[in-house]
């Protein structure tokens, strides 16, 4: 039979300004506060509730549009998470004191961004930068038995950079390259489930009635792993061996409602 273990509650408020400082100025901002309420019913003998009733997030981005049509930004925030059901409640995990790992803490997050982009008549291109710094980050460990959940200090920081090149009316190449780097700063290792380098080419082309594309996708290895170590999501096995895969599509316009499409 269905048993309830447990119950979660949000209620948010979130607030959004912007500003044209001037034609070429452009001011973000944003607030948010979240009340975050969970129970644990596993226990009946406990009154397991926890009611964090200020969980607040915040960001501010400066736009600037250049005479060269290239518009570039910088942009603060500020996020807590509170922990979910998986992280605290599903898979009985425990805490490091051996304890549930119900009272496992929100995440704190403070990234800052960087950015520009620009289009020209056959060319756009973008590159983009972050880093943040992560307290009471919730690692999952899986392995050894049983799976823990810890908070720790994390930091992560990475890049990445775009362009589109119309090579001939019908004819696009696209291309882009991405790099992600983690640390635990709590452990002093890397940081797990972190992805590694990461290229991709793309060639397409496009007659209105016809089109065929080509994706050329190249990872690096990666070796910056932390064993039995992640999320929800997964947790590292060991390095991960670099690789490359190779897509091809192509599409066929029927009618102006329909297309076929393979790949």
């Amino acid at each position: 039979p269905w048993v309830r273990d447990a119950k979660f509650a949000n209620l948010g408020l979130f607030s959004e300004l912007r500003w044209q400082a001037a034609p070429s100025t452009l001011w973000v901002g944003g607030l948010r506060l979240d009340r975050a309420q969970a129970w644990d019913y596993r226990n009946p003998a406990s009154t397991n509730k926890r009611d964090e009733s200020a969980l607040p997030s915040g960001f501010v981005r400066w736009e600037q549009t250049l005479a060269s049509g290239a518009t570039t930004y910088v942009g603060l925030g500020h996020v807590q998470r509170f922990p979910d059901f998986w992280e605290t409640v599903g898979g009985n995990r425990f805490s490091e004191t051996g304890n549930s790992a119900f009272h496992t803490r929100p995440e704190k997050t403070t990234q800052l961004d960087v950015g520009a982009s620009w289009k020209g008549e056959r060319l756009s291109a973008s590159v983009s930068a972050f880093y943040n710094r992560i307290n009471d980050y919730i690692l999952i460990r899986s392995t050894p038995a049983p799976a823990q959940v810890r908070n720790i200090d994390a930091s992560s920081h990475g890049l990445e950079a775009a362009l589109s090149y119309a090579l001939a009316p019908q004819w696009t190449l696209d291309a882009s390259l991405a790099h992600v780097r983690g640390k635990n700063r709590t452990d002093g290792t890397a940081l797990a489930q972190q992805p590694p380098l990461e290229g991709k080419l793309g060639l397409n082309w496009n007659n209105g009635t016809w089109s065929a594309g080509a994706l050329w996708r190249l990872a690096a290895r990666q070796d910056r792993v932390d064993i039995g170590k992640g999320n929800i999501a997964g947790q590292d096995i060991g390095p991960t061996p670099g690789f490359a895969t190779l897509s091809l599509n192509g599409s066929y316009r029927l009618h102006k409602r329909v297309r076929v499409i393979a790949g």
